[in-house]
């Protein structure tokens, strides 16, 4: 990984937008689809730690809202883990896709399910989906976080 290729994922935990578009304006090709450890693109990160304007900065500059981890997880679905109304709608409007399934058949709606996101799951009833099956979602969960755990 270059340096400029770890410097992204800091700045993604940071929120720092400003570093991010002096580095969007500078150079003049940047790989937004890099992978840390966890196979997690940048976009991925500042979703995690709910940072907006960074994750709108990425998606205009071309990230791919739908990437997936070596779990198999969107950020779509780290903002339904994490609750994050104003971020999730902001990747719905940026083409992520709510029927991808993680490596656990896991979907956005049964990560908002697992962690009694209602708000998410109040939205997501706007797209026709029903209640699944609390069992399912919380079986998914504590499988996602034992797989994160033996990683």
């Amino acid at each position: 990984m270059l340096m400029s290729d770890r410097r992204i994922f800091k700045w993604a935990q940071r929120g720092n937008v400003q570093e991010l578009s002096i580095l969007l304006l500078s150079v003049s090709e940047i790989n937004l689809e890099v992978r840390n450890q966890k196979g997690q693109t940048p976009l991925h990160v500042a979703v995690e730690n709910g940072h907006r304007s960074f994750a709108h900065t990425l998606l205009n500059s071309g990230a791919n809202p739908n990437c997936l981890d070596h779990l198999g997880n969107t950020p779509l679905m780290k903002a339904a883990q994490k609750g994050d109304l104003s971020l999730f709608k902001l990747l719905i409007q940026n083409g992520s896709n709510i029927e991808i399934e993680n490596s656990n058949k896991m979907t956005a709606y049964d990560w908002a399910h697992a962690f009694h996101r209602r708000n998410i799951i109040h939205y997501l009833s706007s797209y026709g989906h029903s209640k699944k099956s609390e069992l399912r979602a919380y079986f998914g969960a504590f499988k996602q976080l034992f797989q994160e755990i033996i990683r």
